[in-house]
């Protein structure tokens, strides 16, 4: 029974040392790894210089990296297979409307047109107990009538080609024997 509770004990030391010694080894600060190098045996030990330990008399200490130096660059690898293609993203948000630009330079004037017409003549129509039409000639444009009845107030109706007066209509009245229509006309025509 005493030797069992001698070597409980004894293994509790040895966990209590070893945990210590894990918790520093590496060094904290380098990373580097200390430990003893028997002249005799050659046997290794780690130590954890940081906490104090050191060598025996019959060991000599060495140190090491945790990290060894740069090996060669590898062989390139094989290229890998293309990756699936990304989903579109977003459409981004509408910009601003931009400024006005500056006016641009005015035209050059155009060419003058053809002088405008000023000489007008009068169209004349009558006829006896029925209406009467009075038109301008081709491409000319009516802009004024006359006439007369012999007891009654003449009547008229223009006559037009699109939107351009061309003539009069001149309507008999009840009981008048005849009617006679003038036009004046504004000559257009060459």
């Amino acid at each position: 029974m005493r030797n069992f509770g001698i070597g409980f004990a004894l293994a509790a030391a040895i966990f209590t040392v070893v945990g210590v010694a894990y918790a520093a080894i590496p060094h904290s600060g380098t990373g580097v790894i200390s430990g003893c190098v028997g002249y005799i045996t050659g046997s290794v030990r780690v130590i954890d210089e940081e906490s104090g330990q050191s060598c025996r008399p019959w060991e000599r200490d060495v140190d090491w990296n945790q990290t060894g130096p740069t090996g060669p660059e590898g062989p390139q690898g094989d290229q890998g297979v293309p990756g699936l293609d990304g989903t579109d993203g977003t459409d981004g948000a509408d910009g601003t409307d931009g400024d006005d630009g500056d006016d641009g330079a005015d035209g050059a004037p155009g060419p003058a047109g053809p002088a405008a017409s000023t000489t007008y003549y009068v169209a004349t129509g009558g006829s006896a107990g029925q209406d009467v039409t009075v038109d301008c000639d081709a491409g000319d444009i009516a802009t004024g009538v006359g006439g007369y009845e012999t007891n009654h107030p003449i009547r008229v109706q223009v006559r037009t080609a699109g939107t351009v007066p061309v003539g009069f209509n001149f309507i008999l009245a009840a009981g008048e024997s005849g009617i006679t229509g003038r036009v004046i006309c504004l000559d257009l025509t060459p």
